[in-house]
């Protein structure tokens, strides 16, 4: 495996060679101490020679630039995220860069790659690549946390997964209601009848024909996942739904998730939901063949991966653009109110939550919400390989009644 690292380090040294960090860092924002910081250990870290040992490096490079990295969290986590300046964002994305390099130049065998992943996907996940004067590539990070991830994958002596996919027959109740599937369902549509009768009209619809097509239909399943991001970091959401008191978030790896929340469901309900995935982890997107209906309007997609146990809830909500939602593996139960229906939903007066309903579909309290009894839906359980459109402005609740992986496309 050092070979493959000292290869490793080599490539990114190579990508990386002409670094200026003072293009993308303005004097007044960024202080004079963080940026010697940063210079000094991209000399240090880029400049070195190929078989560099780590002793020729700075003494507790790691630890200098974790103390930086705590430092500029507090500057990305004090007060709104939105009015966070993009520089302290360009520099936890560099210092992250940096860690990872000089963790594998000072320590070595898996754990020491497994951190220098993390180091990566923190990146990625709080950090922003920077401008191009500076040198360093747009996807650096996401590349060397592939890169880094399919070392671990081939120095691992045994597959953690060889066994079975198997999922644990759920504990939790099951979805008690009367279903009635009445959302029409059609096949592989062509763009212009699409959009004509759905998108023009806002009226939902069904697809089937596309999704079975997907390199993710016959490729995905919790094992898959292990397997090729296991060692990655993302945020989960823990809680059945957003709107409950004890909801809030956690960092893990994939790994973790699967075992605590998927195989072992004792835990509670974790749900890998409403993070750009494909955004940390690009090479994911190769299995996605995004719908061409997206793009009838231009090419602005948000694309999303979905990925819980049976039980995970989004509760009843309304989103500004048009949404094809992907079953990819697994089914849910999915409600859908027209925007007429608004006043009926009792939505949040104030807050963040304003586009989301006061009414608990799994026990709706019709003393509290005595209009909420008279609102017209339209349900269906979505099954692997179809394909709903979800118009914009359109209320829907998720819930899925199986371990499920769905992608969500967002478009004008």
């Amino acid at each position: 495996m050092d070979g493959k690292i000292s290869d490793f380090l080599l490539k990114v040294r190579q990508s990386c060679r002409t670094v200026n960090i003072d293009s993308c860092l303005s004097d007044n924002e960024i202080p004079s101490s963080v940026k010697f910081i940063l210079s000094t250990s991209v000399t240090a870290l880029l400049s070195v020679n190929e078989g560099t040992k780590p002793d020729d490096l700075p003494v507790s490079l790691v630890d200098k630039l974790s103390l930086l990295l705590d430092y500029v969290w507090e500057e990305l986590n004090t007060g709104v995220w939105s009015e966070v300046s993009e520089e302290w964002r360009y520099v936890y994305y560099l210092t992250s860069l940096l860690k990872c390099l000089a963790r594998l130049q000072e320590t070595s065998g898996l754990s020491g790659v497994e951190d220098a992943v993390r180091d990566c996907d923190m990146g990625l996940i709080m950090g922003a690549p920077c401008p191009a004067e500076t040198g360093v590539p747009r996807d650096i990070l996401s590349t060397m946390a592939w890169d880094l991830s399919k070392i671990l994958r081939e120095s691992k002596e045994e597959n953690l997964n060889e066994n079975d996919d198997y999922i644990p027959e759920t504990k939790r109740p099951k979805l008690d209601l009367d279903i009635q599937s009445n959302i029409k369902r059609i096949v592989n549509p062509s763009v212009c009848h699409f959009v004509s009768s759905h998108v023009d009209t806002c009226t939902p619809v069904v697809i089937g024909g596309l999704v079975d097509q997907w390199p993710a239909f016959n490729l995905w399943s919790v094992s898959y996942m292990e397997d090729m991001i296991g060692c990655r970091t993302v945020p989960i959401e823990l809680g059945s739904k957003y709107t409950d008191d004890t909801w809030t978030q956690r960092l893990m790896t994939v790994r973790q998730f699967v075992s605590d929340y998927i195989r072992n469901q004792d835990n509670g309900i974790g749900y890998l939901a409403q993070h750009q995935l494909f955004n940390q982890i690009p090479q994911l997107l190769g299995d996605v063949i995004i719908p061409d209906y997206c793009y009838h309007q231009g090419d602005d997609v948000d694309v999303n991966i979905w990925f819980g146990p049976s039980g995970t809830v989004s509760p009843l909500h309304t989103d500004p653009k048009n949404n094809l939602f992907a079953q990819v593996t697994g089914s849910k139960y999915i409600r859908l109110y027209a925007p007429s229906q608004t006043a009926l939903l009792y939505p949040h007066s104030s807050g963040i939550t304003t586009n989301t309903s006061r009414v608990d579909l799994s026990n709706p309290d019709h003393i509290a919400y005595p209009r909420f009894s008279s609102a017209v839906y339209s349900e269906t359980v979505l099954l692997p390989g179809e394909l709903l459109f979800i118009p914009s402005g359109y209320w829907h609740y998720v819930r899925s009644l199986s371990t499920c992986i769905s992608v969500s496309c967002w478009f004008d």
